[in-house]
């Protein structure tokens, strides 16, 4: 439940700064970035009309679209690190 909340709130905020005015963003990190290019697609500068503030970045361990990175799972509280504990059945701790 909260993951797809997360997701729609997530696509919501993208929806809108991807529709506001120089809504740009120069950041390569962020899920938003879009360089800014000339109608033959050739990237050009417009470093007056970006604007950084309008870069969207993801949650920490997880992809654009809210999904956990490899190595890492959602137990409620965000994408975690998945520990394996000791795997060996004669163990004390197994």
């Amino acid at each position: 439940m909260f993951r797809l909340l997360y997701s729609f709130l997530f696509f919501i905020t993208f929806l809108m700064f991807s529709f506001t005015a120089n809504a740009q963003c120069d950041d390569l990190d962020a899920c938003n970035y879009e360089p800014c290019t000339d109608e033959n697609g050739v990237v050009i500068d417009c470093s007056d009309l970006i604007n950084s503030q309008n870069c969207i970045y993801t949650e920490l361990n997880a992809d654009c679209d809210g999904n956990c990175l490899e190595g890492y799972s959602d137990f409620g509280t965000g994408c975690e690190l998945i520990v394996l504990g000791c795997t060996d059945d004669t163990a004390c701790n197994y």
